[in-house]
């Protein structure tokens, strides 16, 4: 089945509803009929692909690290520090690749195309600063190494030589499970176990077990618990009143959902997520 990008897709009689991404790596590869529920280790849609089924969206995910439990909450690959704010090469208008520096450390090296349908940005205080590019390719790249990037759409703004650069794994690439509290963006929720490296589709809004932590009420809010991986907790916040006022707590105050069913604190409660609006 060859995807169209400008429209969604039906992807089975069963009701799914496929809409793809703008042009991507996998761009022009066959793939086969969607089923959120089966993993596997090729690759098969673009990363960030959305898909209906009923009350229920999902996204196409890469998992990383260990096995991707069922019922946890899972978290975008942590930004690296030497990826932010790095030396880049100056570009024209119109070109279609930049030359980018990572620090010099080990964890800040890159493998081919470890970037592929991410974002490169622009810092700095010239011409150019401040716009967003995604990533179409990249060779491997050694930290303190300047290597190219390809872009998907051209330089809008010449790129002065003063400007510095930042990258962003695609957000649905490699994802973990949430520490407590995340340490990055909340992606959303297995509904199988899916082994490490491999490809699935998680699930980003409506009706899902999660595993809780504390007391749940029903119709509330839940984020990310603060004290339990994976899990979530009663939407809560302490303010001191003051001048100004002060919300303390506030690293994990992403609201993920609401709560519709209520099991005891360590199960799992029924919770309409709502990561994907």
């Amino acid at each position: 089945m060859t995807i169209r990008y400008e429209a969604p897709v039906l992807v089975s009689g069963n009701g799914y509803i496929l809409y793809q991404p703008p042009p991507t790596s996998l761009e022009g590869l066959q793939r086969s009929v969607a089923n959120p529920y089966e993993s596997s280790s090729d690759q098969r849609w673009a990363l960030g692909t959305k898909l209906e089924y009923g009350l229920q969206t999902f996204r196409y995910a890469k998992n990383g690290g260990s096995t991707g439990a069922p019922g946890k909450l899972f978290q975008s690959v942590v930004p690296l520090a030497g990826h932010i704010d790095e030396a880049i090469s100056t570009a024209l208008i119109n070109a279609l690749v930049v030359g980018f520096t990572p620090a010099v450390t080990p964890t800040d090296d890159l493998v081919k195309d470890e970037l592929a349908d991410g974002l490169f940005w622009t810092n700095g205080t010239e011409a150019g600063l401040g716009q967003m590019y995604r990533i179409r390719s990249h060779p491997a790249i050694v930290g303190g190494v300047e290597g190219e990037i390809t872009l998907w759409d051209a330089i809008r703004v010449t790129f002065s030589s003063s400007l510095t650069g930042s990258v962003y794994h695609n957000p649905y690439r490699g994802v973990i499970i949430h520490p407590s509290p995340p340490t990055a963006h909340v992606i959303g929720v297995w509904p199988r176990a899916v082994p490490s490296s491999e490809y699935a589709w998680i699930q980003t809004r409506g009706p899902c077990p999660v595993l809780g932590d504390g007391t749940l009420v029903i119709a509330r809010a839940v984020m990310p618990s603060a004290s339990v991986d994976g899990a979530v907790s009663p939407w809560t916040f302490t303010l001191t009143e003051g001048t100004p006022n002060v919300v303390d707590g506030t690293e994990n105050r992403k609201q993920v959902g609401y709560v519709m069913t209520v099991a005891p604190s360590g199960d799992y409660s029924l919770i309409f997520l709502e990561i994907d609006q």
